[in-house]
């Protein structure tokens, strides 16, 4: 009920997660895993674990989202949970008045005790699991009010949960159909056996009512954001986070010249003792832009 969503939330607020702000609006701390994080004690957070680029918004229609990284080497002492993603995302969630809250399409690379799998139809449902090394899969998490419960609820639709390792790149698309089909793709370069895939063909995959929502073609979905993140959950020491650097780097398109206002990328940073550091350029052409974000290993070692 709406008592265990507000401890749910109050317990995120000190899990050491990305900082308020751009990834605030992302939902950083509605996929923690409840029944792991309900341990944690009260209070705030020493530090901000996790980090985020800035948020910036792209039009739909004939536009192209594609991003690679590399899977870093695991952390040494694993624990935390981590979602490390390129993803997009509509704010409002849904047409004004409709139960819609958050609308989040999220393939991403996740250790520690992720939301990575769905009860699939009807009810969609998340489902958690503990991840000793690295796995990715792609997901489209969004949040519907139930009125019967007074109560917020996550529902998730998931494709297969796959393994990866170090040194593999992982690459993430998102593409819009001409009759407004959404296909979430997540995959190893390379190797086309570990592809995950989410197809949604309607809003909330057709979780609400057609009076409320219908058709990725109405124009409370019209313009998407985007943005990068890595969500961590439970940082305690600097053995934590990953042995390795990271580079993502996205790709945006649109055939048309000039359809979209290219905006600038910025990025943020985590906080706690031994963070690697981001950092992020952007270029853009008439028809393409190229995001490179950096997370980088700090260049002098905290004790």
């Amino acid at each position: 009920g709406p008592q265990s969503k507000m401890n749910l939330l109050a317990v995120v607020a000190v899990l050491g997660v990305a900082g308020l702000g751009d990834s605030a609006l992302h939902g950083v701390g509605v996929r923690a895993d409840p029944s792991t994080n309900n341990a944690n004690p009260p209070g705030p957070p020493p530090c901000n674990g996790g980090f985020c680029s800035s948020l910036v918004h792209y039009p739909v229609q004939g536009t192209f989202h594609y991003a690679e990284f590399n899977v870093p080497k695991l952390p040494v002492k694993i624990g935390p949970t981590f979602f490390v993603y390129y993803n997009i995302d509509w704010q409002g969630a849904g047409p004004k008045g409709s139960w819609a809250r958050m609308n989040q399409f999220v393939p991403q690379l996740m250790l520690g005790n992720p939301l990575d799998g769905s009860s699939g139809a009807p009810d969609y449902k998340p489902l958690w699991n503990k991840r000793d090394t690295w796995v990715f899969g792609a997901q489209y998490f969004f949040e519907l009010f139930n009125v019967t419960k007074n109560a917020t609820q996550a529902h998730a639709a998931t494709g297969t949960t796959y393994n990866t390792s170090e040194g593999e790149t992982i690459f993430t698309s998102f593409e819009l159909s001409k009759d407004w089909v959404w296909t979430l793709s997540m995959g190893v370069k390379g190797d086309p056996t570990r592809l995950s895939t989410v197809v949604a063909d309607k809003p909330f995959m057709g979780l609400l009512p057609e009076s409320q929502t219908k058709s990725w073609s109405e124009d409370i979905y019209s313009k998407a954001w985007s943005n990068t993140c890595w969500e961590l959950y439970g940082i305690g020491s600097p053995d934590n986070y990953p042995g390795t650097n990271q580079r993502t780097t996205l790709t945006i398109k649109n055939p048309t010249p000039g359809a979209i206002e290219w905006g600038n990328w910025t990025t943020r940073q985590a906080t706690c003792p031994g963070a690697p550091v981001s950092s992020i350029t952007n270029r853009q052409t008439s028809t393409e832009q190229t995001v490179v974000w950096d997370v980088n290993r700090p260049s002098t070692s905290i004790p």
